[in-house]
C-alpha cells in the first residue's frame, strides 16, 4: 500500500527528494505564520509594521540582488570550472568570487548608513513622519544582518551545487524559531525593536550554520583568493546583465513600496501580509524543485544533452502545474478565510482584513505565474541567455509602472495587486515565446502546452466554482464568525477547488486518450 501510494506520488507529484525538501520547507511555514499572527495582533496594519517592512526591504535589497546574480551566474559556471580543473584551482577561484561578488553589497550598506534619510524618502516619499523616522533609525542595526543575509544565500547556492539540498531548506525553520522567540520574549519590552533585533540573530546565526557545515563538508575552503583575467571577463559577460535583470524586477518591489506609502495607512503593511501567503506557496517550490532543477539542467547543458533537457522540464512542470494551479485557485476563493484566521485579532482589525484579504486574492490569481517564472528564469540563465532576461526584464517593470498608474486612482491597494498579476502573466508568456524562438536545441513546444494547458483547466475550474454555486453554499453550509469556523470554510473551499481540477484534470486525460484509440483505429 506504502509502495503504491509512493509511485502515485512520485508520478503525479514529484519524486521522493523534492517531496521531502518540500516537506521541510512546509515544517518552517507554520513557524512562519505563527510569527505573522503575533506581528498583527501587536502591531496591525500601522505606521509601525510600514517602518519595518520598509527598513527591511532597503537594507536588504542590495544582498538580496547580489545573492541572486551570483545563484544565477555561479552555478554554471562552477560546475563547468569544476568538470575540467582540480580541487585547488576551484576552492581559489570560488573564494575570489565570494569577495568580488560581496563588495559592492557592502558598499551599498555604507552609503545606505550614511544617507539613510534620503533612501527612506525617495522609496516611500508619501509615508507619515513617524513610519520614515523610525525606519531611519533602523538601518544602521540592519547593516551588518543583510550583509549575513546575502552569505546565507551564498552558501545555500553552494550546498545546492554540491546536491546537499536539505540544509539549505531547513534554514528557514531556523529562521523562523529566532523570529518567534523575538517576538514572545521581548515585544513587550521593546515592542518593533523585537522584530529587528530577531530578525538580526536569525540572519547571523544562519550564515554560521550553513558556511560552518559547507567547510566541514569541504565544499569550501578558506584559502587565497584567485582567479584570472579570463575568468573574471567571463564571469562579468553574464553578472551585468542578471544584475540589470534582477534589477529591473527588484524595481517592481520598489515600484510598490512607492506607490502604497502614499495611500491609506495600512496599505504597505496590506501587501506585506498578502505577499507572506504568496511566498509561503512560492518558496516551497524554491527551496526544493526548483534548486534541484537549476543544478541538474546547469549539468544537462554542460554534456550538451538538450533533448534531455526539454524530456526533463516537460515532466516536471506537468507535476509542477497540477499543483500550483488549484493551489492559486483554492486560495483566491479562499483569501477572506486565510486573512481572518491567520491575521484577524488584537490590533488587526476587521477593516484590516477586509483590505488584505481583497489585496491577497487579487495577488494569488498571479502565484502559477510566479512560480513558473522561477524556471523560466533559470533555464535562460543555464543556456547563457542574459541579453533576453534584460528585455523582458524592462518589459516586467514597464508594464507594471503604466498598471500602477493606471489602476492606482481607482482601485487603490488592489491596483497594485492587479498590476502585479497581469505583469507576472505576460512576462511568463513573453518569456516563453522568446525561448521557443531561440534556436537552443531544447523542444519548448512540449512545455509550453503542458502550461497553457494548466490555466485553461484553471480558468474552467475557477468558473465552474461560482457558476455552480459552491462559494455561497459552503457559506450557508458552514456558518459562525470564530477563527475555527472560519479555518473550516476555507478548507471545504480549497478542497472543492483541488477536487474540481483533478476531476477536470482526469477528463482532459481520459478525452486525449479516446482521441488517440479513436486516430488508431
Amino acid at each position: 500500500m506504502i509502495k503504491k501510494a509512493r509511485t502515485f506520488l512520485t508520478r503525479w507529484l514529484f519524486e521522493g527528494e523534492v517531496l521531502r525538501l518540500m516537506g521541510l520547507t512546509a515544517l518552517a511555514k507554520p513557524i512562519g505564520l505563527y510569527t505573522q499572527v503575533l506581528i498583527a495582533k501587536h502591531f496591525g496594519a500601522g505606521t509601525e509594521y510600514d517602518a519595518y517592512l520598509l527598513a527591511i526591504f532597503l537594507a536588504t535589497l542590495m544582498s538580496q540582488m547580489i545573492a541572486r546574480v551570483y545563484g544565477s551566474v555561479v552555478v554554471p559556471f562552477l560546475i563547468d570550472l569544476k568538470s575540467r580543473t582540480g580541487a585547488e584551482e576551484y576552492f581559489h577561484v570560488q573564494m575570489a568570487l565570494n569577495l568580488l561578488y560581496s563588495a559592492p553589497a557592502i558598499a551599498f550598506m555604507l552609503l545606505v548608513m550614511v544617507f539613510g534619510d534620503f533612501f527612506v524618502h525617495l522609496i516611500a516619499p508619501d509615508a507619515p513622519p513617524e513610519t520614515t523616522a523610525l525606519a531611519v533609525r533602523a538601518l544602521p542595526m540592519l547593516a551588518v544582518p543583510a550583509l549575513a543575509l546575502m552569505g546565507l544565500e551564498m552558501g545555500k547556492v553552494i550546498l545546492n551545487l554540491n546536491k546537499r539540498y536539505r540544509l539549505a531548506a531547513t534554514m528557514p525553520i531556523v529562521n523562523s524559531l529566532i523570529l518567534v522567540g523575538a517576538v514572545l520574549l521581548f515585544q513587550e519590552r521593546w515592542g518593533i525593536w523585537s522584530l529587528f533585533g530577531g530578525f538580526a540573530a536569525a540572519q547571523i546565526l544562519q550564515f554560521a550554520i550553513t558556511w560552518g557545515q559547507a567547510k566541514s563538508l569541504d565544499f569550501t575552503r578558506i584559502c587565497r583568493p584567485a582567479i584570472t583575467k579570463v575568468q573574471v571577463a567571463q564571469v562579468w559577460s553574464m553578472s551585468w546583465m542578471v544584475f540589470i535583470a534582477t534589477s529591473l524586477e527588484t524595481a517592481n518591489s520598489f515600484l510598490e513600496k512607492y506607490f502604497s506609502a502614499g495611500l491609506a495607512v495600512g496599505s504597505v503593511s496590506a501587501i506585506g501580509y498578502s505577499l507572506v501567503v504568496m511566498n509561503f506557496a512560492v518558496q516551497i517550490f524554491t527551496f526544493s524543485l526548483i534548486a534541484m532543477m537549476f543544478t541538474r539542467m546547469s549539468e544537462l547543458i554542460a554534456a550538451k544533452d538538450m533533448t534531455a533537457v526539454g524530456t526533463y522540464l516537460e515532466n516536471n512542470l506537468r507535476r509542477l502545474t497540477r499543483f500550483v494551479m488549484p493551489l492559486s485557485i483554492g486560495l483566491t476563493v479562499a483569501s477572506l478565510q486565510i486573512v481572518q484566521v491567520l491575521f484577524e485579532r488584537g490590533q488587526f482589525d476587521h477593516t484590516d482584513t477586509l483590505l488584505t484579504s481583497q489585496t491577497l486574492a487579487l495577488y494569488m490569481v498571479g502565484l502559477p505565474a510566479m512560480v513558473i517564472n522561477q524556471i523560466v528564469a533559470r533555464i535562460f540563465y543555464s543556456l547563457n541567455r542574459m541579453r533576453d532576461k534584460v528585455w523582458l526584464a524592462l518589459q516586467y517593470v514597464a508594464t507594471a509602472t503604466l498598471g500602477n498608474i493606471l489602476l492606482i486612482p481607482s482601485l487603490q491597494v488592489a491596483g497594485i495587486a492587479v498590476s502585479a498579476t497581469l505583469s507576472i502573466n505576460l512576462h511568463i508568456g513573453l518569456g516563453l515565446w522568446v525561448l521557443s524562438r531561440n534556436r537552443n536545441g531544447i523542444r519548448t513546444g512540449g512545455f509550453i502546452r503542458v502550461i497553457l494547458r494548466a490555466y485553461a483547466i484553471g480558468a474552467i475550474v475557477y468558473a465552474l466554482f461560482y457558476l455552480a454555486g459552491l462559494g455561497a453554499l459552503t457559506e450557508r453550509l458552514i456558518t459562525g464568525g470564530s477563527h475555527g469556523q472560519m479555518f473550516l470554510l476555507g478548507f471545504v473551499r480549497v478542497a472543492l477547488v483541488f477536487g474540481l481540477y483533478f476531476a477536470c484534470e482526469a477528463l482532459a486525460r481520459f478525452l486525449k486518450l479516446h482521441r488517440a484509440r479513436l486516430a488508431a483505429g
